[in-house]
């Protein structure tokens, strides 16, 4: 090791001693493969290269150099001063390479080491083109002839014949046969994913016939578990998840997926070819558009979708169709050509254009529920390539048509409309689906009445405990039993003596007190440096004027570092209420029992009105009286606090 170790710090100090100068009559032979490979590499085999030959020029391998393009060969050994290559890199005649925005310009050192090599001879191994296109792996795969094999143990099928054949070539003795139990268990969790019952074993075991293997995997394949066992594996290929989002907001993939899973263990399970599979799941709002058994296969692109994101929603797109139906990865092409396989950038966008106009669209069925599938809702929607990959910066100078990447072979067909019937169109016209809807709908009258007579009960005991304590069930500001304003602030300055200042970007002024940090689960607060009176009425006026998700603001009180109990009220699109909370000991929950729907909107003015008794809360909005509850933990002193969380919010 320590022989080797200085092998090498001697060869490094020796190349670190190499002049640089042309002139050098003691200068080394430039190493071809180390120095100016890499140096052509990076500066100009992406225009010059296998995937790419502007002016018919290659510059990745010696002998393609030599060859030229359409001005003629790129050097001459041992005449670098006739070179075109260092004629062209040195800016001669006014032409500079690598052109502006197409990469850097070589260093005076890189030039006269380029210059060296050629004047040496352009001396190089021999090596082989780098023709991408004819890579193993974008051959059509063709028939191997099968090997013949003396043993008739090993002749049963082909695929003995070839392990067989690679037995003896590597001269090895294959495992006696497996016994008749091992084989039964293998077959089955290979099929099936189960172990065989007791009683299925004792009948392989007694079935001396000599199909009796063959009889048992024509049964498992007729297993409905069959299709659940390998669909396990294709929707994990697939990258099959159910929906999610926030709260009831379906914000990836979208409701209904399941159906998609469903299609895919059937169509296993009635031994659907997989090129067929792959068509429906591409295709089948086209192909079969009146197939309702087929329509769930396009949840493989409705997996996608993201209302946070078009763009990611369609990069997904392009990225997983690519790697899971082509084996092959193409988000690297978003960008730049690729370095390793044939793609080129411009063929990821044509890839690109082919998903471009699709969205999503749920389909009433028959019997109720509904079908998440696709269809193209923007055919007119432009496909551009993006400089590096800048969804920001489009090249808008030539709209890029759908096509298949020239190393798949590059045939395409420009894709004609599909006319549908109406009653394919609009499925909610059927009679089948209107009657379904219907029931639905009705179900769903009975269920509102239904809430509607439990909230009036609930209002009932509302009033009942109101009556009970004297409370009033409508706040009134004259109220004699209000007592004594013990705290008010109008907010015409932020008085730091009256308040602790948390997080959050808080500023008074002009009667205003606004919270402008949004964004997050963490609140954003403002507490009271004096305590308040253990019974008390706290009153405030805001507005919700942004946020992203929760849009939250609200009142805690008894507040301590590890103690509180909150009332707030929430603008969430998906759910607007009135909420409440309860922590202790530093654990906060959600009292999801007492939360009440309430229509909240952005920038309306809103008043709070928090009255506590001992452990009777009532909570008002706009004068009316929405929850009474009793705490259910004792209470402590605290202060009183205001807070946000993720809202823009303005206290008036």
């Amino acid at each position: 090791m320590a022989a080797t170790i200085e092998r090498i710090l001697i060869t490094t100090c020796i190349l670190a001693i190499v002049p640089c100068s042309g002139n050098s009559a003691a200068a080394a032979d430039v190493d071809y493969l180390r120095e100016i490979k890499p140096l052509l590499a990076a500066h100009c085999t992406r225009c010059h290269g296998p995937l790419k030959q502007e002016g018919k020029l290659r510059l990745d391998t010696v002998p393609f150099m030599k060859r030229g393009g359409k001005q003629g060969a790129a050097i001459v050994p041992r005449r670098s001063t006739e070179s075109l290559l260092i004629e062209m890199i040195s800016g001669k005649g006014g032409l500079q390479m690598p052109p502006k925005g197409s990469g850097e310009k070589l260093e005076a050192n890189e030039i006269a080491r380029l210059r060296e090599w050629i004047d040496q001879g352009a001396k190089a191994p021999l090596e082989a083109a780098a023709e991408l296109v004819k890579y193993w792996a974008f051959q059509v795969p063709s028939r191997p002839t099968v090997p013949t094999n003396g043993s008739p143990e090993w002749s049963r099928n082909p695929i003995d014949a070839f392990v067989s054949m690679s037995h003896q070539r590597h001269k090895l003795i294959p495992r006696p046969l497996a016994s008749k139990p091992v084989l039964l268990r293998r077959v089955y969790l290979d099929l099936i994913g189960l172990p065989p019952s007791q009683a299925e074993l004792r009948e392989f075991l007694a079935d001396e016939s000599p199909d009796a293997y063959e009889k048992v995997v024509e049964r498992l394949l007729a297993s409905p578990h069959f299709g659940e066992r390998w669909a396990r594996h294709w929707l994990d290929v697939w990258r099959y998840s159910d929906w999610y989002g926030f709260m009831a907001e379906v914000r990836y993939s979208h409701q209904h997926i399941w159906r998609w899973r469903d299609w895919v263990v059937q169509s296993l399970n009635d031994d659907r070819g997989y090129d067929q599979m792959i068509v429906n799941m591409l295709a089948a709002d086209e192909q079969t558009p009146f197939q309702v058994k087929d329509l769930p296969a396009t949840g493989f692109l409705v997996r996608n979708r993201n209302t946070d994101s078009r763009e990611a929603w369609i990069s997904d797109t392009v990225e997983h169709t690519a790697k899971e139906f082509l084996g092959l990865t193409v988000a690297c092409a978003r960008c730049h050509d690729h370095m390793s396989d044939p793609i080129p950038q411009t063929d990821y966008y044509r890839f690109r254009a082919v998903f471009e106009p699709h969205d999503v669209a749920i389909d009433t069925i028959p019997g109720g529920g509904g079908i998440a599938r696709v269809y193209d809702a923007r055919s007119s929607t432009p496909t551009y390539l993006f400089v590096r990959g800048n969804d920001r910066q489009p090249d808008k100078s030539q709209v890029i048509l759908p096509g298949v990447p020239a190393s798949l072979g590059g045939r395409w067909v420009d894709p004609q409309p599909t006319e549908l019937a109406v009653l394919s169109r609009i499925p909610a016209l059927r009679d089948d689906v209107h009657a379904a809807t219907l029931r639905i709908q009705s179900e769903d009258l009975a269920r509102a009445r239904s809430e509607l007579e439990h909230a009036r009960q609930a209002l009932v005991k509302i009033e009942a405990i109101t009556k009970a304590e004297g409370i009033p069930a409508k706040a009134n500001p004259k109220d004699p039993r209000r007592g004594k304003v013990v705290f008010e602030d109008r907010f015409t300055k932020l008085d730091t003596e009256r308040w602790m200042i948390g997080p959050g970007e808080w500023k008074a002024q002009d009667g205003k007190l606004t919270q402008r940090t949004a964004g997050g689960s963490d609140a954003k607060w403002i507490r009271t440096n004096a305590k308040h009176p253990r019974d008390f009425a706290a009153e405030l006026r805001f507005r919700v004027i942004g946020g992203v998700r929760y849009r939250s603001v609200g009142i805690r009180f008894d507040a301590s570092e590890t103690h509180s109990q909150g009332v707030f009220a929430t603008a969430n699109q998906a759910a607007p209420a009135l909420a409440f909370f309860s922590e202790v000991s530093g654990t906060r929950q959600s009292l999801e029992s007492l939360r009440r729907p309430y229509a909240l909107e952005l920038n309306n003015e809103i008043t709070m009105r928090v009255e506590v008794r001992d452990q009777l809360v009532n909570a008002y909005l706009n004068g009316r009286l929405i929850q009474a509850y009793r705490l259910g933990t004792d209470r402590r002193d605290g202060v009183l606090e205001l807070f946000t969380t993720d809202a823009h919010a303005e206290f008036l």
